[in-house]
Parts: C-alpha cells; sequence; structure tokens
C-alpha cells in the first residue's frame, strides 16, 4: 500500500479480507502511520515508495498517495516490475497519464486505475443490454451523481490539490459512460462553476456534479437513452435487491437488473 492516508482505511481491510491476497508491505512518511499498519497487518513498512518497490515480498503496489504523485509512484513501481492500481484521479495532466501507460507497457505490468463504478452490478448489466442491442440503438447517455462531498469535513488543501468535485467525482462519471458506451472518448467539453460561494474550489458546491457526455455524430433519431442516477442514500444501502428497472418498447420488463433499493428507469 502507498500511502496510508484516509483512503487507505477504506481499502485495506475489504482486501485484508480475501482469501488470495495478502497484504505484505506499506508506504508512508508518519512513523504513526507505519506503527498502526505494523500493528494491524505485520507487514514490511518504508518510508518511500521507491524503497517499498524493491522489495521481494511485493508483487502489486495500490497507489493511494496525494494526486500530484501518482505518476512518479506508478512509473516506479512499473519500473521494478509491479502491477499498479492507482486511486483517481489517475494523475493531474494528459501528460502524466500518457507517462505512466508507456512505462506499464514498456516494463510489461498491469496499471488500472480505481474508478470501480464500472463494476457496480447495475452498470455492467446496462453494458449488457447496450452490447445485446435488444433496445435498439444506444445514442445518448447522461449520468448524474449527487452527494454531499463538499460538506465532508476536509482540509483545505485536500480540496484545493483535488479540485473538488471535478477530479475527485468526474472520474466516477467517465469510467460509467465509457463502459456503458463501449469505447474511447472522442471529444470532451465541460463546464463548472462555484454553486457555494463559501466553498471557492473549482467545480464546488452542494455537491452535484452533472457530465453529460455525446459522441460527435447525433443521430437521426434517439432509439435508446439510458439514465444513471445515483445517490447518497443509494450507495448507503447494503443488501441489493432484485427489481425491474428498464421497459422495452412493447411495455414489457427487462429483468435480471440489479440496483440498491427501487429505481423505475424507463
Amino acid at each position: 500500500m502507498a500511502g496510508l492516508g484516509v483512503a487507505s482505511t477504506q481499502i485495506m481491510p475489504p482486501i485484508a479480507a480475501l482469501p488470495y491476497i495478502k497484504i505484505t508491505a506499506a508506504a508512508d512518511t508518519r512513523t504513526d502511520a507505519l506503527g498502526k499498519f505494523r500493528e494491524t497487518y505485520g507487514g514490511e513498512t518504508f518510508t518511500s515508495v521507491e524503497a517499498m518497490c524493491e522489495s521481494a515480498d511485493v508483487d502489486a503496489i495500490y497507489v493511494a498517495t496525494p494526486n500530484q504523485l501518482h505518476a512518479k509512484h506508478v512509473i516506479a513501481a512499473a519500473e521494478r516490475g509491479k502491477h499498479v492500481i492507482v486511486e483517481k484521479p489517475m494523475a493531474t495532466s494528459i501528460a502524466e497519464c500518457d507517462a505512466m501507460n508507456e512505462a506499464a507497457e514498456k516494463y510489461g505490468v498491469k496499471l488500472l486505475c480505481g474508478h470501480t463504478h464500472s463494476f457496480d452490478p447495475p452498470i455492467r448489466k446496462i453494458r449488457e443490454i447496450v452490447k445485446s442491442g435488444e433496445l435498439g440503438k444506444l445514442c445518448m447517455i447522461n449520468t448524474w451523481n449527487y452527494n454531499e462531498f463538499m460538506y465532508r469535513p476536509r482540509m483545505k488543501h485536500e480540496l484545493a490539490m483535488s479540485r473538488g468535485v471535478v477530479l475527485n467525482q468526474g472520474p466516477h462519471h467517465v469510467d460509467v459512460v465509457r463502459l456503458i458506451g463501449g469505447g474511447m472518448v472522442r471529444s470532451v467539453r465541460a463546464m463548472t462553476g462555484v454553486w457555494d460561494k463559501a466553498l471557492s474550489v473549482t467545480g464546488g458546491g452542494s455537491g452535484g456534479l452533472l457530465a453529460a457526455l455525446q459522441p460527435r455524430q447525433a443521430a437521426k433519431a434517439i432509439t435508446t437513452v439510458i439514465t444513471v442516477l445515483r445517490t447518497a442514500k443509494e450507495r448507503d444501502m447494503r443488501s441489493p435487491r432484485k427489481y425491474p428497472v428498464l421497459r422495452r418498447r412493447d411495455g414489457s420488463e427487462v429483468t435480471g437488473f440489479w440496483m440498491r433499493r427501487p429505481c423505475q428507469l424507463e
């Protein structure tokens, strides 16, 4: 584990519970965090990510260091033959992302960005339906995510570093849309605004981020429109239930679609 901040406290417990993964090492600059890690997981500790990557007991690195260090630490891991999962955002510039991809290809390691919502059962089911063509050609995707992100207790430097909701919540939208659409993004346009003047971070506000992504060529007629609606309350539900949430043109239900709470998408 590269970085023992807040993200690591959410990542390591479920990883440690998996029978096929062993947490063997961690790197951080804070001695108290390293001490707690040793006490909890019993692994090696290092004060630099580069030193941890030299360990023969490490096969893969989870990079959860500050955003501006993602590229440096991913490349260091790749150079030492370690597979990498990197937290969102992947990096702070396109150039850094390109360098990370090039390093992974050059040294023959796997590189995965931790944008986890494309693994959610509802999202994967939507992709399955789109790919099958049973509802017709997909022409537009609209995705909303609303939560209280900007009002959670955070340090000012953390919000400034992450650009608020832009780099913290935005990657989830791009991740979901790319999976459903099934391809690379061809063009991007964006708009941000300060919705709450008490929070001056770019893109800040009540936690709502609107992302509308459309293909360059508009279809003459929209045959299928899928809307993904997620709220903090939905994500907090712990017992998934099965609901019919999509309907075909003839009114019949599309079954086998999983959602964390009743939600009708038509």
